[in-house]
């Protein structure tokens, strides 16, 4: 762990089941109901508020292997799953990304990028 790095960025230890038939089996999350729920979309499935989200997002690596699982399941029943191995190299670089991604997202809200374009077009 590196001791520098603010806390939402430093690792957090894998959530592991209790039960030793299944101690190689290693989610990541907040807690173990976060781990195995993994990370909601941002967009809603309908216009209501109660409305499931359209996929999630969930890292599980069995530690018999040097890979982690990424996961994306879509729809609220799971209709489509994607799965990507990665090495631990491929998790940093897809990490840097989505860190690069929130970086930019807080740094230029949408309003503000809309506003940039309307000035560039109309200094046409």
């Amino acid at each position: 762990m590196n001791d520098s790095a603010p806390n939402h960025l430093a690792p957090r230890p894998a959530q592991v089941p209790l039960e030793p038939q299944y101690a190689t089996q290693r989610r990541f999350g907040a807690d173990s109901t976060d781990a195995f729920a993994g990370t909601a979309s941002a967009d809603p499935q309908h216009e209501d508020e109660c409305s499931p989200p359209m996929g999630r997002a969930s890292v599980y690596r069995d530690g018999r292997q040097d890979l982690a699982q990424l996961r994306i399941d879509i729809g609220s029943g799971t209709e489509l799953r994607v799965t990507l191995m990665l090495h631990a190299a491929g998790l940093r670089d897809l990490a840097a990304r989505l860190l690069d991604a929130a970086h930019d997202i807080e740094s230029n809200p949408a309003a503000v990028l809309a506003e940039v374009a309307r000035a560039a077009g109309d200094a046409r």
